[in-house]
Formats: structure tokens, sequence, C-alpha cells
């Protein structure tokens, strides 16, 4: 039960972390690089906090027994982690390239280099924004099989 509890929590935190990230996102597509900055850093510490909430987690509660488990909840279960990795590589990749650029933030004329950086920092924003969402996808198909299971 308490894992139960845990994993809404956690899903909850995601969905919030996730509502921000979207709007830094539209708030970029606008222009507005300072509220992108503010919402993606809002975005990432909820993340952040997650992460150390999950380890907090084990250490008090321990895994999930998943002996129980469905096939179809593994699976997902694999796959959600997949998602989970995949936008957590993005994001810290896409968040290290901010900070190598964040001094030219509002400038009009940009080298060639961090021009790159800039674009393959969007790219990966918006892999980690995708992953993310399909995370929490997933995370709703296992939060499905979790509660008919207690």
């Amino acid at each position: 039960m308490y894992n139960f509890i845990f994993w809404g929590f956690a899903y909850l935190i995601t969905g919030v972390a996730i509502l921000f990230a979207v709007r830094g996102y539209r708030a970029v597509r606008r222009g507005d690089y300072g509220l992108h900055r503010t919402l993606m850093n809002i975005a990432c510490n909820l993340i952040l906090f997650f992460v150390a909430a999950y380890v907090v987690k084990v250490l008090v509660l321990g895994r999930e027994d998943k002996t129980a488990w469905e096939s179809l909840y593994l699976y997902t279960l694999y796959i959600h982690e997949g998602f989970i990795g995949l936008m957590l590589v993005t994001g810290i990749w896409a968040r290290w390239l901010s900070h190598q650029f964040k001094d030219t933030l509002f400038k009009d004329k940009l080298s060639e280099i961090m021009a790159k950086k800039r674009k393959l920092h969007g790219r990966l924003g918006k892999i980690c924004l995708g992953s993310a969402g399909c995370g929490l996808f997933t995370a709703t198909i296992i939060l499905i099989g979790m509660f008919g299971r207690l």
C-alpha cells in the first residue's frame, strides 16, 4: 500500500514537471528565453526532487515485489524504465548545453558553435519532453496494475 501511495505521489510530481516543461517549451517558441529558463529549472528541480525521494523510498520501503505482476505490466515497466532513462540522459545533456551558452542567451549575434549548441539543446529538449510524456503514459498503465493488485 505504501509503495502505491509513493508511486501516486511520484506520478503527480512528474505530471506537474511535464506541465512546467510544456509551458517552458511554449515560452521559447514565443522567444521568451528568460521564462523558458525559469520554467525548465522548475521542471528539472521537480525531477531531481523525485529522484531523491525515490532513493529514500528504496531505503525505507524497499523495491517492489514483482513476483505477482502479469507479463503486460512487467513489459510495460521495462519500456517505462527505458523512457525514463532516455528522459534523464537527454535532459541532463540539454541542461549541460544550456550552461555553456547561458551568457549568450540575450545576444542577437551568435557564433556558429553556440548556434549549433542551441540547436542540439532544442532537439534534446524535445526528445526529453517526448520521453517524459511516454514515461507518464506507461506509468499510468503500471499504476492501474498496482491498484488492481492492492
